[in-house]
């Protein structure tokens, strides 16, 4: 039978980028997990079960000639410069006044990336090699015949190539997926991997988080001064052992308060003079508070 909902396959993180002729590589979409119900009328459902279809008319439009009994599994996203933007794709996903989301769906257009076939005709394709699941999702694709929903390349075997080029092009990171995997719904496997871009750079400390009930650090709190005021960025708290924390918050206690401190809700943040700077791989920044 045809599914009314289906929570959809997940991935494992990996660390490193890696050459493997028994996986394809395609690109980690920064947007919206959504899976695309086609069966007399078409709903689209993000990773939570919740159906968001009346957010995207645009998508709708494009997604009403899928033939019955299709379902597609993507990723929503809104493309700047050809890379996604995760905070424009934010404007839509929050988006519920049916006039308001009419206007964002012309200035912010979204577009769905399918990079699945779970179902087609009303037949499950879910136990057919990945490989073979490209190939019909190429062919539904392409008789659409839309800019709102796109089928993405993808390569085989060299997977290190492929990851330096996406790093140059400031995109999220790379899907690892071996081609003879199934689609186990609702499952986190390593036979699909997701191996995400990670950034280095040098930050203020400006704070820390105590350890409750003990003389030690839990986290650096970290920023950056814009135009004379300090911005906070995020929290670090892992790669310390527990004399280095202990050290630290004998040291950090003796140091003076930080004068216009951000303000953060939610955070115990004991703020400091901003005279250590502490260099952090992440993988992004979200917005300052």
């Amino acid at each position: 039978m045809f599914p009314k909902s289906l929570s959809p396959m997940l991935a494992e993180l990996a660390r490193e980028p890696f050459d493997s002729d028994d996986h394809l590589f395609e690109i980690k979409w920064d947007g919206t997990r959504a899976l695309v119900f086609a069966n007399q009328g078409v709903i689209l459902q993000n990773r939570r079960l919740i159906k968001i279809q009346d957010r995207y008319p645009e998508l709708m439009a494009a997604l009403t000639s899928l033939p019955n009994g299709t379902l597609l599994d993507g990723e929503i996203v809104v493309l700047e410069n050809g890379r996604p933007s995760f905070p424009k794709l934010q404007q839509r996903d929050a988006q519920y006044g049916s006039t308001r989301i009419e206007i964002l769906s012309e200035s912010l257009p979204a577009t769905f990336v399918a990079f699945d076939c779970l179902y087609l005709k009303g037949t499950s394709l879910m136990g057919l090699p990945l490989f073979e699941r490209k190939i019909r999702l190429a062919e539904v694709v392409t008789e659409l015949s839309s800019h709102h929903v796109i089928y993405p390349d993808y390569i085989i075997g060299k997977g290190k190539d492929y990851f330096a080029a996406i790093e140059k092009a400031e995109i999220e990171g790379v899907m690892a997926k071996r081609i003879e995997s199934h689609y186990l719904a609702g499952k986190r496997l390593n036979s699909w991997l997701k191996i995400k871009v990670s950034h280095t750079d040098a930050f203020s400390v400006i704070g820390y988080v105590k350890r409750e009930g003990a003389t030690a650090v839990s986290a650096l709190a970290l920023g950056r001064n814009v135009g004379g005021q300090w911005r906070y960025v995020g929290k670090v708290g892992s790669g310390f052992n527990e004399k280095q924390r202990v050290a630290m918050y004998e040291h950090l206690t003796q140091l003076k308060g930080l004068r216009s401190p951000p303000v953060v809700e939610g955070e115990q943040i004991y703020w400091i003079d901003a005279v250590l700077t502490a260099r952090v791989r992440y993988l992004e920044i979200t917005n300052y508070h």
